[in-house]
């Protein structure tokens, strides 16, 4: 069957007005009805009670609500425009947030700024995406209502934010001017053009394929049961739309924050086809392990995604190299005990070549916890020792013995000479 892109429901709404304006058009010249009043407001009367301006939070909260859970007749309640410009605004908003298959809706922190003309009120939103199961809490990013009186009460004017992507407050989806979707039984992909679209498809097969068994090993909590993946055409747009910094990472084509995870497409494009669906392989692990990894070292969270992409690599008969590292351990110079200390991304390191050999280390370690030491519970156990300790950004030597020995029960030096032996016997090679 030939591949049929998805028509986005906003494409829809747009083409449907366009419908109706054109068959208005003709009954105008047909001596149809006479044309619609452009918006207009009545003055409030005078001695009408003005209205506190605590009373406009909520009623922008409701409208937001309403306009975000697809309640369309209900916010119309909240909203009424007095000029064009007024209501483009308000319809811009009401496609940007139609185009989003929003299952629930939650409004955050408003602020209410007293204006010349009544009020605005800015309040980030935020939304879970299904269908069920839902995702985790996404952050659609901050918006500003401008309300004026209406009478005795407040209405929405227009919508005033400013979301140009030159402007730092503009973050979360909001920085997409309008994003698309694709849900699958167990994953949400979000992009941000239609070119995009068979991209999409493909990342969202993969990631339907990986995500039931990661979510059998290791729960992942409300992230794990349906995880978002948004591509991006470059790591800026990512981290604007996680409003963070994400630093370095082994492959630019794909990264975590959060309870989401990003693919570069760009970068994604360049690597070989089994190479661009193991990294999302290891992507999705970090989303699914987040909550049993929680103030775990860094090498413990990209031990297990490094351990699940090498073994969908050799699923599909490839593999992942290790000899970076074996030549470290075979001089004695990888300073293991430094390493495994560490909760910083990239273990703090300012060299690719390291952050690659520390990745490698990772792999080989958890691939001898999970053989020779108990599986993904002994990864469990041994998360939630380094837990007990807090989650400082740097653990003490004496700490990951001690979690080591608590998860393991055996000294993390012995972990350390059997992953020195595993990498030997793997490269077929003389410790």
């Amino acid at each position: 069957m030939p591949f049929r892109p998805p028509v986005p429901r906003a494409l829809l709404v747009v083409l449907a007005l366009a419908a109706l304006a054109g068959a208005g058009s003709g009954c105008l010249s047909s001596g149809g009805p006479p044309p619609v009043r452009p918006p207009h407001c009545t003055p409030p009367a005078a001695g009408a009670r003005v209205p506190a301006e605590a009373d406009a939070g909520p009623i922008a909260v409701d409208y937001l609500k309403a306009l975000a859970g697809h309640r369309y007749d209900q916010a119309q309640g909240y909203a009424h425009a007095c000029t064009a410009a007024q209501q483009h605004s308000l319809d811009q908003l009401w496609l940007w947030l139609d185009s989003m298959p929003s299952q629930a809706i939650k409004v955050a922190a408003p602020k209410i700024t007293p204006g010349e003309d009544g009020v605005t009120v800015r309040a980030t939103l935020f939304a879970r995406f299904g269908p069920a199961p839902y995702s985790a809490w996404v952050t659609l990013g901050p918006r500003t209502l401008q309300l004026t009186q209406a009478q005795s009460s407040w209405r929405v004017r227009a919508d005033v934010s400013v979301v140009h992507r030159s402007d730092l407050a503009a973050y979360g989806v909001s920085w997409l001017h309008h994003p698309y979707f694709i849900n699958g039984r167990r994953v949400t992909v979000v992009y941000a053009k239609p070119a995009d679209v068979e991209a999409a498809q493909h990342i969202l097969d993969t990631a339907e394929s990986v995500v039931p068994g990661l979510a059998a090993r290791y729960g992942g909590g409300k992230a794990g049961l349906r995880p978002i993946i948004f591509l991006v055409d470059q790591r800026k747009q990512a981290e604007r739309l996680a409003h963070v910094d994400l630093g370095k990472v082994r492959t630019p084509a794909g990264f975590q924050y959060s309870s989401f995870a990003y693919v570069d497409l760009p970068e994604w494009r360049n690597l070989p086809g089994v190479d661009q669906d193991s990294m999302v392989a290891h992507e999705l692990t970090h989303v699914v392990t987040r909550p049993m990894l929680d103030g775990a070292p860094h090498s413990l969270l990209e031990g297990i995604a490094m351990y699940e992409e090498a073994s969908y690599l050799a699923e599909h008969g490839s593999g992942m190299a290790i000899g970076d590292v074996a030549a470290y351990y075979s001089h004695h110079r990888f300073p293991s005990m430094r390493v495994w200390r560490t909760r910083a991304t990239d273990w703090g390191l300012p060299s690719v070549g390291a952050i690659q050999v520390c990745y490698e280390d990772a792999l080989v370690m958890t691939r001898v916890i999970m053989d020779e030491h108990g599986g993904v519970p002994a990864l469990a156990r041994l998360g939630a020792a380094f837990r007990r300790y807090g989650g400082p950004m740097r653990f003490t030597k004496a700490q990951v013995n001690q979690a080591f020995a608590r998860a393991l029960g055996v000294p993390f030096a012995r972990v350390v000479a059997e992953a020195h032996a595993d990498a030997y016997r793997t490269l077929g090679i003389a410790g």
